[in-house]
């Protein structure tokens, strides 16, 4: 029988596994996160540069206005139009940055919080799909499905073991895909009773010639969610993969 030391030892070693896994998931996650935030950016600063190299011309085209002159004027207006374009490429670029900002932000905060707290499943799932964004194979490679069900109410959980247990499932299941051949199918489908809630992932993909013949990192997690008072089931076969998480009100 394990002494009460060996169980505190035991239970480090296993937190600190944990925080391994998960730094190294975001790590890996970086470069991504930083091609996500450089795409949108350099969209605000070209079309900002393209307004400042027309803001010459649109000077002259407005003394020569002032002539009367019908061709000046039809050019101010096609100068006006394509300025137009850049302000509105401008403003799609900066509120996708601003979004982007905001999601992880609260996700780190979030992830800090090491206890059950109620909140929206819809919003979780939301906001960790837009995070996943920055994992280039799950943005250009899977085609998603999202399914919200009305929220009646929100859930007691731990935000950073749902996460885990979402993040796994993607990128374990991106790369079982074999890109080359096609895209991957996920959906993602929540879904509420009288006493939970529930959200529902599956995958079907195109499997490698020499497919693994198991999961093993999702396993980790989902035994952390299920000593959360959570209910999971779980199933892996060549080319599809289902979880289904049932979280307690």
């Amino acid at each position: 029988m394990p002494t009460q030391n060996e169980n505190k030892s035991s239970g480090r070693k296993e937190a600190g596994e944990f925080q391994t896994q998960e730094l190294s998931f975001i790590g890996a996650l970086l470069p991504g996160i930083l091609h996500n935030l450089a795409t949108p950016l350099s969209g605000v600063i070209g079309a900002t540069q393209l307004m400042e190299m027309r803001n010459a011309d649109q000077d002259k085209l407005l003394e020569r206005l002032e002539s009367a002159n019908s061709q000046a004027a039809k050019e101010l207006i096609t100068l006006f139009e394509k300025n137009k374009t850049n302000l509105e490429i401008i403003g799609r670029n900066a509120i996708q940055l601003i979004d982007l900002l905001q999601v992880m932000v609260q996700r780190f905060q979030r992830c800090g919080v090491q206890q059950k707290v109620p909140q929206s499943l819809n919003e979780l799932l939301t906001n960790e799909l837009a995070f996943l964004n920055a994992n280039l194979v799950f943005k250009h490679k899977v085609r998603r499905e999202i399914q919200l069900a009305n929220e009646p109410f929100a859930l007691p959980m731990v935000y950073s073991h749902v996460v885990s247990v979402i993040d796994e499932f993607v990128t374990e299941t991106s790369g079982l895909h074999d890109k080359k051949q096609g895209m991957a199918e996920m959906s993602f489908v929540t879904d509420f009773g009288e006493q939970s809630g529930s959200l529902t992932m599956k995958a079907s993909y195109i499997p490698f010639e020499t497919e693994t013949d198991s999961i093993d990192t999702i396993q980790v997690y989902l035994v952390r969610i299920r000593n959360d008072g959570c209910e999971y089931t779980f199933s892996f076969d060549a080319g599809k993969v289902d979880l289904a998480l049932t979280i307690p009100k």
